[in-house]
């Protein structure tokens, strides 16, 4: 008896062994497949950025440019898609790219939804673009003009371009802000020494012309101011921005005429 029962603790044992073995086993197989998986979702959102490029809200140079960067958003739709499905809470630039894809086909309310997670994970263009949705309206999407200076405020903040380009205009125009002629100009210069192109442009056109500014403020601002409209309009220029070689070509063509 005691020789039987031995023998079925040694067969309890070993079974016992061999289901922990198994388990294990299926664990370690579950965490290589899951480990596999986020690679795998990682790498999408590579190509994703490295198809689509970095999240960008600003103005683009030309149509041709803003037709180029639309094909580029299409060919990286599927590795932005996986990578939102396998990574969701590190994708917030896949999202983006995404939200853009929405934006450009008229479904708004999927494009903000797409823009808000973004956001929430720190792409600061996701809020320029909010931005931009609170400040117009677009169906659903009501304008709200204190809500557009709140996203483009926090998009400014952590140096976004075109958000300062558009909170100058703001506050310029006194649209969600109070109007500070000289906190417009200061936002507006940051995004021109930045290098955005479209803020060289219109900074340019105010000092050129001092147009939607007050005559008080263009005094204590020293505006017009010709020397440093054409300094700023030349950057944008030489920035690829057509508009602005116009303007260039159109005031040097009335020098010559003088």
């Amino acid at each position: 008896a005691d020789a039987g029962r031995c023998t079925d603790e040694y067969r309890a044992r070993i079974a016992a062994e061999e289901e922990a073995a198994r388990l294990a086993a299926e664990e370690a197989a579950r965490l290589a497949a899951e480990q596999a998986a986020r690679e795998a979702a990682l790498a999408a959102l590579a190509r994703c950025e490295a198809q689509a490029g970095s999240p960008q809200a600003g103005v683009p140079l030309s149509e041709a440019a803003q037709e180029a960067q639309l094909a580029r958003l299409r060919m990286a739709e599927a590795a932005c898609e996986a990578a939102v499905e396998g990574v969701p809470e590190e994708a917030g630039l896949a999202y983006f790219h995404l939200a853009t894809l929405e934006q450009t086909s008229g479904r708004h309310r999927r494009a903000v939804e797409l823009y808000e997670t973004a956001a929430e994970q720190g792409i600061n263009a996701a809020n320029t673009r909010l931005g931009d949705y609170y400040l117009f309206g677009a169906r659903p999407i009501r304008p709200d003009p204190d809500e557009a200076a709140a996203r483009f405020e926090a998009a400014s903040a952590a140096g976004d371009l075109p958000a300062k380009t558009t909170l100058g205009f703001m506050y310029l125009l006194g649209i969600g802000v109070d109007n500070d002629a000289a906190r417009a100009v200061a936002l507006l210069q940051e995004a021109a020494d930045g290098g955005y192109h479209f803020a060289q442009y219109r900074l340019g056109q105010i000092y050129l012309t001092g147009d939607e500014m007050r005559r008080s403020d263009q005094e204590a601002l020293g505006i017009p101011d010709a020397e440093r409209a054409v300094e700023l309009l030349a950057a944008a220029a030489r920035s690829g921005n057509s508009e602005a070689t116009l303007v260039l070509a159109e005031l040097f063509s009335d020098e010559g005429d003088a």
